[in-house]
């Protein structure tokens, strides 16, 4: 028997099928993370593929068959129309939609990671937001987003010896899940120095405010050049280790 559905959605990812058709990865209200399959939405003509888009929020209805979920209907919510005129932005709105998907599990509905991406979609869709502050809205969604995810790692005390931390000569170790003082990485250092990386007081500073939540303060802070790098770093090498994890 089949089942239909209606729901809000993002598309997150989109893979070809043969000649016309198409896989879409959506992130939906109700569903969660779900895998759609979609006919005909590369022709022209298709009265789906006007409103199935990476910049797109839609209502869309399915059917659930006995091995696929399949669109039959679409409409546009919302355009977030200021994400395609800009480089940087469209740039930026591919890679929180890349992260989601790659660490999304299963389809369980999430309203708190729903409602988080959308927030962050509409910030970055604001004409307000200049260019300058677009990576400090990126790493507050992805450090946000591992926070959700059970992800969040130990920024206050070392993780070695429990103490809390003071400023100083700081380790990052992801499979470790946090940070380990200058002492205890000289203790263990040949346990350590596979996986843990130099990491400065100000980015310890910079993911802490991130991960309160407080975007107002966040977003008037001063962060100098060698910051913006160390941050990069961080959250590159806990990403990477996040995504291979997720593999296993």
């Amino acid at each position: 028997m089949t089942t239909y559905h209606r729901t809000q959605a993002f598309v997150l990812q989109k893979e070809d099928i043969g000649e016309a058709s198409q896989y879409f990865t959506l992130l939906t209200k109700d569903f969660g993370k779900i895998k759609v399959f979609a006919k005909s939405t590369r022709k022209i003509k298709s009265k789906l593929r006007s409103n199935l888009d990476l910049f797109y929020l839609s209502e869309i209805r399915f059917i659930q068959g006995r091995n696929q979920k399949t669109i039959i209907e679409t409409s546009l919510i919302k355009n977030f129309d200021n994400l395609g005129k800009s480089l940087k932005k469209a740039q930026i709105a591919i890679q929180m939609a890349n992260v989601l998907s790659d660490l999304l599990k299963g389809t369980e509905k999430d309203e708190v990671i729903w409602n988080f991406y959308l927030w962050s979609f509409t910030k970055l869709n604001s004409p307000s937001l200049e260019l300058r502050h677009l990576n400090s809205l990126y790493y507050f969604f992805l450090w946000n987003l591992f926070a959700l995810l059970g992800y969040s790692p130990q920024l206050y005390n070392c993780f070695s010896c429990k103490k809390k931390l003071f400023p100083q000569k700081f380790y990052f170790s992801p499979s470790d899940g946090g940070i380990i003082c200058a002492s205890c990485f000289q203790k263990k250092k040949d346990s350590f120095k596979e996986k843990a990386f130099f990491i400065d007081p100000d980015t310890v500073k910079y993911l802490r405010i991130t991960l309160k939540k407080d975007w107002n303060v966040l977003f008037k802070l001063k962060i100098d050049c060698s910051c913006k790098q160390s941050i990069k770093a961080t959250s590159s090498n806990y990403l990477n280790y996040l995504l291979q994890k997720r593999k296993m």
